[in-house]
């Protein structure tokens, strides 16, 4: 039996909600938890590196707030390029295992 022109496109409110679910996930995550996430992460280590005090920049709290928002981001179809967050994604996974390995030791 077919519908005709009462069919509903649920395919496209699937992907809608999911990337709308994926938006929703990474943006919070850079405006309540983590604000220091929030960018490209270029110019941020750039600066953090010329001597500009950023606090928090480089934590593990940025860390994962970074990682998956752009994970998020990508995955909902947003245009994010992923190389720029990289870059403060790499930072911070040198900041967080140098600070970490002398406790573990």
């Amino acid at each position: 039996a077919s519908l005709g022109c009462c069919r509903v496109p649920f395919p496209w409110i699937s992907f809608a909600g999911i990337c709308l679910l994926l938006v929703l996930v990474s943006s919070s995550l850079c405006l309540f938890w983590a604000p220091e996430a929030a960018g490209g992460g270029v110019t941020l280590v750039m600066a953090y590196l010329n001597g500009t005090q950023i606090p928090k920049l480089l934590g593990w709290r940025a860390l994962v707030a970074k990682t998956v928002g752009v994970v998020c981001a990508c995955g909902s179809s947003l245009a994010v390029g992923p190389e720029g967050p990289m870059v403060h994604i790499g930072a911070a996974v040198a900041s967080c295992l140098t600070l970490a390995l002398p406790h573990a030791f």
